[in-house]
């Protein structure tokens, strides 16, 4: 552990990399929330509600774990954001 040179555990980091290869095909769409946090994340058959202020997703996967879920990346590259600064 001591040569790893990343800022997250890379375990997590795997995982991290597994939801970001799935955030491809999910689409956000903003909600016209005044904090600009709230989306509605869809791909077409399931559809989720991810709030980036209060950090929760339907699916509650980022709640449970700390890692943020493929909706929720795919939110934070709609703000042009690293899914890595999110990890808790």
């Amino acid at each position: 552990m001591q040569r790893y040179r990343g800022n997250i555990c890379p375990i997590i980091q795997l995982e991290l990399e597994k939801a970001k290869r799935v955030a491809d095909g999910w689409k956000p769409t903003w909600n016209f929330d005044d904090e600009y946090a709230i989306f509605s994340v869809t791909n077409g058959t399931g559809t989720y509600i991810v709030n980036l202020a209060q950090k929760i997703c339907d699916c509650r996967k980022w709640g449970l774990t700390g890692i943020p879920c493929c909706h929720v990346i795919a939110c934070m590259w709609y703000h042009k954001k690293e899914p890595e600064d999110f990890v808790s």
